[in-house]
């Protein structure tokens, strides 16, 4: 994991309104190096391809109080947050064209989670599918792949308990961030998949809300 102060740095940026993954992108390379970018001004922000006047003092301007909220959060709910440079950073998602600049992690992400199979489905799915989501979600998780999927209800939450069950690896991949548990009927499943064999993952920041437009597609 990064040092304190690089993840401030990624932190000004990530938590600054106006910047998403791709601007994130383009800031470092137009400057070269994330903590440069908080004391830059916002003219000199403003010569990113994205960054318009509003988004260069969002930066500038951050309170440092967000900041320390956000890392108190982080402390208190026990999870680490991966910067896109870190060399425990999923080395898929590196090139991504909009990967995501940081990840919080809740519970413990290996390298072999990389040989992984995603199972997403219907949340208002019938009896048969969420056996059968289950079961492969089982069969999967015996033959050594960690199963991806995003903690909804229905068939991502059968095949998560169907990998748990048979003492594979599952991750879950939330569209909210790490303080709320959704589907709240799930907050019992999410706790066994960060103390046991897997692990919660957001690229949003700890309090971001149900939002349907933030869940992974």
């Amino acid at each position: 994991m990064a040092d304190v102060n690089r993840i401030r740095a990624f932190l000004r940026l990530t938590l600054a309104d106006g910047v998403g993954a791709v601007t994130f992108r383009n800031i470092v390379q137009k400057f070269g190096d994330v903590t440069e970018a908080p004391v830059l001004s916002p003219d000199l922000l403003q010569m990113v391809k994205g960054v318009g006047e509003k988004t260069a003092r969002a930066i500038v301007d951050l309170d440092e109080k967000l900041i320390d909220e956000e890392l108190a959060e982080v402390e208190r709910r026990n999870v680490k947050i991966l910067c896109m440079e870190d060399a425990d950073f999923p080395a898929a998602l590196r090139n991504l064209h909009d990967c995501p600049p940081l990840l919080y992690v809740r519970g413990e992400l290996r390298k072999t989670d990389a040989i992984a199979i995603g199972v997403v489905g219907s949340r208002r799915c019938t009896h048969y599918g969420m056996e059968q989501a289950e079961r492969f979600g089982s069969l999967l998780g015996r033959a050594g792949f960690a199963i991806i999927s995003g903690g909804a209800r229905g068939i991502d939450t059968a095949a998560h308990r169907g990998a748990m069950q048979a003492g594979g690896r599952t991750v879950a991949v939330m569209g909210c961030g790490l303080c709320t548990a959704y589907p709240p009927e799930n907050a019992g499943l999410f706790e066994e998949i960060a103390a046991g064999n897997g692990a919660l993952v957001s690229e949003l920041p700890m309090r971001t809300a149900v939002l349907g437009g933030n869940f992974p597609t």
